[in-house]
């Protein structure tokens, strides 16, 4: 695939991600996965990671780079739940979001780090967003959160309110896993809670502030009032 095929076809993926239909934006869902996980992934992904990090520093990112693409990814996500009142939102538009971010972040695939700075706050904002209000999406969007955890230098783009509201989601998470079987049974789910409630003590944007520290105490009290 040359560079002109990877940029027509990115082209495509925008087109179809931009449109007000939803068939047009599955389209564009199903094109963008089949170039991130096929043959050509590689190459397509190296592509983008240049073009993006070939941008100037106030530049704006144009729409053959990750950050555009994950910008019209959140709008998906967003046009989605909120079209699917009476049904569950399509896990598609989680699950490639998860796959972009996974891949714009894999140097094996990109050969650059850190490509995501330009979205990082708006990332950290969509997933709260969506792990308070999408029970469905809780699984890919607890992989986001702990995958750009990792990274450790996005959490300094991580907003504190933004923080404290996951720290505080997570503990209720496990308490409630607690509450609902009488003790804490290492179920996957709760394995997974306490894994992202570890990467966000590990990861504090800034220091604690002493409300937070004040609910986590709580919060562990209440956790720990339930093992046996």
């Amino acid at each position: 695939m040359t560079t002109i095929d990877i940029s027509r076809e990115i082209q495509e993926i925008a087109f179809k991600l931009s449109a007000t239909k939803p068939k047009q934006r599955e389209e564009g869902i199903l094109l963008l996965n089949t170039l991130l996980s096929g043959q050509h992934s590689i190459a397509f992904c190296r592509y983008i990671s240049k073009q993006t990090a070939d941008l100037n520093h106030n530049q704006l990112p144009h729409s053959e780079t990750w950050p555009f693409l994950i910008k019209l990814l959140i709008q998906c996500v967003k046009l989605e739940v909120s079209g699917s009142k009476k049904r569950l939102p399509k896990s598609d538009y989680a699950k490639t979001l998860k796959l972009v971010i996974q891949r714009a972040n894999d140097s094996q695939f990109t050969g650059h780090d850190m490509l995501l700075l330009p979205v990082a706050k708006l990332v950290f904002n969509h997933i709260w967003e969506v792990l308070k209000d999408v029970p469905s999406f809780q699984s890919d969007y607890g992989s986001i959160l702990r995958h750009l955890l990792r990274a450790q230098t996005y959490r300094f783009h991580m907003r504190n309110r933004i923080y404290c509201c996951l720290v505080r989601l997570y503990l209720e998470k496990v308490k409630t896993s607690a509450t609902s079987t009488g003790q804490l049974k290492p179920t996957d789910d709760v394995i997974w809670f306490i894994r992202t409630l570890q990467l966000l003590f590990e990861n504090p944007p800034e220091d604690y502030s002493d409300d937070l520290r004040e609910d986590v105490v709580k919060g562990f009290a209440g956790i720990f009032s339930y093992v046996r």
